[in-house]
């Protein structure tokens, strides 16, 4: 089980090359777990929101890599509001009743496009 060991953690790193549907990144996420992860998919930076509930950083680039490290040390409180805001935007987006609401709306749609 690593959520607690995610949970404990003060930084979560996705360095990836390619990334699909990062499930880490949710489980983060919904961890209240800071994170930043390489721009390697639109998966990720549609999670990330522009650096709005963690941070993205250039695929293959070490240095800026180490300075969100830094500063994930230096200004934990603007981290902490990240944090926040990803697990708020998680519990609306991927919680069981949003996700039934949508499921309800495809079955919908494509009734009405059998008619």
């Amino acid at each position: 089980n690593p959520y607690p060991l995610i949970q404990a953690a003060d930084l979560l790193c996705i360095p990836s090359q390619y990334e699909g549907l990062p499930n880490v990144a949710l489980e983060a996420m919904a961890l209240g777990t800071s994170l930043v992860a390489t721009a390697c998919s639109g998966s990720l930076e549609k999670l990330i929101g522009d650096n709005q509930r963690g941070v993205l950083v250039p695929v293959g680039e070490s240095e800026p890599l180490g300075r969100v490290f830094l500063d994930r040390i230096a200004d934990p409180t603007t981290w902490q509001t990240r944090s926040a805001a990803a697990l708020e935007w998680v519990e609306a987006q991927h919680a069981f009743a949003p996700w039934l609401e949508r499921m309800q709306d495809l079955l919908e749609h494509a009734a009405r496009l059998r008619r």
